[in-house]
C-alpha cells in the first residue's frame, strides 16, 4: 500500500509537467508502441455497444469459448485454444485482472460503456513497455478505456426479460488541455428467473427405461451489483497517465445444477455477497528518443460472505463463511533502443497476495510472486521478430495446524521463453509464426478458496506453437476481402481442470497429467462499403484437446471436458444512417463435462441466433438519443454450455441512452 501511494503522488505530480495534449503523445518518438504480429482478433466498435458485458462483445471470435453458467448473473469465463480459463490473462488497460474466484475472471462484471477496444492475441502481445505479466500469458484479452474527448454525460437505461433493469451514469469533463476526468456509476438489478425444459431417460438393467420430461423455471439466480468508478487521465512531455478507482458490491444467489428433486425444494438456497475495490495506476515516460519507461501498480481488496440456509432448502449443509482476499502488485518497465532496428526490453514485477476466512484451521495463506522478463525486438520493415523469456518465482506461507506459519516450499520457480516471427511478403498479407512455454501455479482459489480445494494440485506447463496468415485485398466499388487461417499445436503438462460441483461457488479441482492439443482457426470477412456498411464474418475452429496421460486408461485418448472438435460462428452486420443490424450466429458441436467419453457425460451441440438493432439520433446542442435492441437466442433453443446449467431460451434486452 506503501508503494501504491508512492506512485499515486508521482502519477499526480507528473501531471503538472507542461507538454503537448495528447494521450499518445509517447508514440510519436522513435519508441513508439508498435507490435511484432497484429492481435488475432479485434472487436469491431459497433459490437462494444452490441451487449451489456465484454463476454456478449467477444461472442463469434475464432477458437474463442465462452463458458456461461446462464442467466445475466451468471459466471462467464473464456477460453482460448483448450488451454484454460486460468491461462488467459486479462488486461484493463495495461494491467492485469486479479480473478477472484477459481481462477476465473468474469467477464460478465466487465461493462462494454465505456471501452474503446477489445483485442485478443494468442500468444501473447509483443508490444514495447509490457509489464512481466504479460510476457506470461498463454493468450491474453486487452480492455482500454476511451479517453473523453469532450465535455459530455450519459444517461442509460437497460431492461427487459428476467424482471433486468439497470441504470447507468457517465460523467466527462475535460480539466484542461492535458487532463480529463471520467465517473461512472452503474446499477443492476435481475430475478435471474426463466423457464427451461429437462428431460432425460435411462434404461435400467431390467430393460426398463425411467426418467422425467417436464419444465421447470431457474430459480435462485437473482443478481443485485452496483459499480461506481473513477477515471482520471493525463498527459505529460512524450508519455501519459491513468489512474483507476473502483468499487463493487453484489450480491447473488446460486441456482446450481440442474437436479430432479420433489417441487417443495428449491434446487438451491446458496447465496454470495461481495465487496471488492481497487486501485490502480499506469504512468508511460519516453525520458529521450532511446529510452522509455512505464510504472504500473494496483491494490485490490475483496471480502466474500457465502452462505446457506437450510431453513428454506433442508437438503442445503449449513455454511456461512466470511473470505477476505488482499492484494498488492507493482511494476517497471523498460525500453532501450540503439537507434538502430534492434529494441530491448525489460521488466520487473512484484505481487503479493493474502487470504483470510472466519472458518476453523483455515490455512490463512498468502503469496509473494517475483516476475522479471525481457528481450528484444527486430523490425527490418518486412520482416520483424521478438525474442523474449520470463522468470516467475514464487513462495507461500500457510497457518499450520499450531498456529504458527510455514512456508510450503522454499521456492517455485520456471524460465518461460517466447518467440515471435511476423513476414509480410505482400501488401495486405502477413505470415506470422510464435512458440512459447507458460507457466502457472495453482492459486489461493484452487488450494484454499473454494470449500471443496485440492491441496497438492501441482503448477501446470503449457508449450504451444503456431502458424498462421493473414491476407486481405480491396476491390472497386467499396468491396473488400480478408482471410486469415491459423494453425496450432499446445502440449499441456499437469493441467488444472476445474468443474462445478453443487454451484458456482464451491468447484471440484484436480490434474490431468499431460494434454496434447491439435488444432485450426478460419476465418473469411467480406465487406461492402458505399452509401451503407454491410459486412459477413465466419469463423470455424478445429481442436483435438486429447488426455494423453496414461496409456491403457479409460480416458486416454480422449477429448477433455468441454472442448468441441468443431465450432464456429456466423455473423453479419448493416450500417446507415445512424442504422445498425447485426445477427450473429454461434454454433458448438459435442462435448463431454469428464475426460471419460461416454453417453452419460455427453453435452448435446447447440446453435443459438442473436440480433443486436441499434439507432442513433441525433439532437440540437450536440446532443444524441439511442435505442438498442438486443434479441437473444431468436429460436428459443434449449442448450447448456455447461452440464446441468440451462441457458435462458428467448429473451429480450433493451438499452436507452441520451448522451448531452
Amino acid at each position: 500500500m506503501i508503494c501504491a501511494a508512492t506512485l499515486l503522488a508521482l502519477t499526480l505530480s507528473a501531471s503538472s509537467l507542461q507538454g503537448a495534449d495528447s494521450l499518445r503523445a509517447s508514440r510519436v518518438t522513435a519508441l513508439r508502441q508498435v507490435t511484432v504480429a497484429p492481435p488475432s482478433d479485434t472487436v469491431r466498435s459497433f459490437r462494444l455497444h452490441a451487449g451489456t458485458d465484454v463476454a456478449e462483445a467477444l461472442r463469434g471470435s475464432g477458437a474463442l469459448m465462452i463458458k456461461d453458467y446462464g442467466g445475466i448473473g451468471g459466471l462467464k469465463t473464456v477460453n482460448i485454444r483448450s488451454l484454460g480459463s486460468a491461462h488467459t490473462g486479462v488486461f484493463l488497460d495495461g494491467i492485469a485482472v486479479e480473478d477472484a474466484q477459481n481462477m476465473q475472471v468474469d467477464f460478465g462484471r466487465f461493462s462494454t460503456d465505456d471501452l474503446r477496444a477489445v483485442e485478443v492475441y494468442n500468444g501473447q502481445k509483443s508490444g514495447r513497455l509490457m509489464s512481466a505479466k504479460e510476457y506470461g500469458s498463454a493468450s491474453a484479452v486487452y480492455l482500454e478505456t476511451a479517453r473523453p474527448g469532450k465535455n459530455r454525460t450519459l444517461v442509460r437505461l437497460r431492461g427487459g426479460s428476467f424482471g433486468t433493469v439497470s441504470p447507468s451514469l457517465t460523467w466527462e469533463r475535460k480539466l484542461g488541455e492535458k487532463t480529463a476526468l471520467r465517473l461512472s456509476a452503474e446499477a443492476l438489478r435481475s430475478t435471474g428467473k426463466y423457464r427451461f425444459h429437462v428431460s432425460r431417460y435411462l434404461e435400467g438393467e431390467d430393460g426398463m427405461v425411467r426418467g422425467y420430461d417436464t419444465v421447470m423455471v431457474r430459480r435462485n439466480g437473482d443478481v443485485s451489483r452496483f459499480r461506481g468508478e473513477g477515471q482520471l487521465f493525463g498527459s505529460i512531455p512524450g508519455g501519459d497517465w491513468q489512474i483507476r478507482g473502483s468499487i463493487l458490491s453484489m450480491e447473488r444467489g446460486f441456482p446450481g445444477p440442474v437436479v430432479r428433486r420433489p417441487s417443495v425444494f428449491p434446487l438451491s438456497a446458496e447465496r454470495q455477497e461481495d465487496r471488492a475495490g481497487f486501485i490502480q495506476g499506469l504512468l508511460r515516460k519516453s525520458i529521450s528518443d532511446r529510452y522509455a519507461l512505464a510504472l504500473r501498480f494496483k491494490a485490490e481488496d475483496i471480502r466474500t460472505h457465502y452462505s446457506t440456509h437450510p431453513e428454506i432448502n433442508p437438503a442445503a449443509l449449513p455454511f456461512d463463511n466470511h473470505y477476505h482476499q488482499q492484494s498488492a502488485y507493482l511494476s517497471l518497465a523498460h525500453c532501450f533502443s540503439s537507434g538502430s532496428p534492434l529494441t530491448f526490453h525489460l521488466a520487473t514485477d512484484a505481487q503479493f497476495n493474502r487470504l483470510t476466512a472466519d472458518i476453523a484451521q483455515f490455512a490463512a495463506p498468502s503469496r509473494l510472486t517475483l516476475f522479471g522478463g525481457g528481450g528484444a525486438d527486430l523490425n527490418l520493415g518486412k520482416f520483424r521478430i521478438s525474442g523474449n523469456i520470463l522468470y516467475t518465482g514464487a513462495s507461500d506461507r500457510y497457518q499450520n495446524e499450531a498456529g504458527g506459519f510455514s512456508l510450503e516450499s522454499s521456492w517455485r520457480d520456471a524460465w518461460s521463453p517466447s518467440l515471435i516471427l511476423c513476414y509480410e511478403p505482400l501488401e495486405e498479407t502477413v505470415l506470422t509464426a510464435f512458440t512459447k512455454r507458460s507457466y502457472r501455479l495453482p492459486s489461493f482459489n484452487d488450494l484454499y478458496y473454494t470449500l471443496v480445494g485440492n491441496s497438492r494440485l501441482r503448477p501446470e506447463n503449457a508449450v504451444q506453437a503456431g502458424i498462421g496468415i493473414r491476407s486481405s485485398r480491396t476491390f472497386p466499388e467499396g468491396w473488400s476481402l480478408g482471410f486469415r487461417a491459423d494453425g496450432f499445436a499446445n502440449s499441456v503438462t499437469d493441467k488444472i481442470i476445474a468443474v462445478p460441483t453443487a454451484n458456482q461457488f464451491r468447484w471440484t479441482l484436480y490434474n490431468i497429467g499431460k494434454v496434447g492439443i491439435l488444432g485450426a482457426d478460419l476465418g473469411l470477412d467480406l465487406r461492402w462499403k458505399g452509401a451503407a456498411e454491410a459486412g459477413l464474418s465466419a469463423r470455424y475452429t478445429f481442436q483435438k484437446a486429447l488426455d494423453r496421460s496414461r496409456p491403457g486408461s479409460i480416458t486416454y485418448g480422449n477429448q477433455i471436458p468441454y472442448i468441441p472438435v468443431h465450432s464456429g460462428s456466423l455473423t453479419f452486420d448493416f450500417q446507415w444512417n445512424g442504422l445498425t443490424a447485426e445477427c450473429v450466429t454461434v454454433l458448438t458441436g459435442k462435448r463431454f463435462s469428464s475426460s471419460a467419453n461416454i453417453d452419460d457425460y455427453a453435452v448435446a451441440p447447440w446453435v443459438t441466433s442473436d440480433l443486436h438493432l441499434a439507432k442513433v439520433f441525433s439532437l440540437p446542442r450536440d446532443r444524441s438519443l439511442a435505442l438498442r435492441l438486443n434479441l437473444n437466442n431468436l429460436l428459443g433453443q434449449q442448450y447448456e454450455i455447461v452440464q446441468g446449467y440451462p441457458m435462458p431460451g428467448f429473451n429480450v434486452i433493451g438499452c436507452v441512452e441520451i448522451a448531452f
